[in-house]
């Protein structure tokens, strides 16, 4: 987790991430990452969400 603060906005980061196994040599990736800002511009939502899933080959 990660906080970011000034006198006007304050953010809040937080990242997680999970590779498995799907097979001998190919995995799978999943990237989850919540961003929070505090002072957001009026009509905005505070809370930024990102999903990343990727294939990896391992050599």
């Amino acid at each position: 987790m990660t906080c970011y603060s000034d006198q006007r906005n304050s953010m809040f980061l937080s990242a997680s991430q999970m590779t498995t196994r799907l097979n001998g040599r190919l995995s799978a990736r999943f990237w989850f990452q919540i961003e929070n800002e505090n002072n957001q511009k009026l009509g905005s939502e505070n809370d930024d969400t990102v999903i990343f899933v990727k294939p990896v080959y391992n050599s």
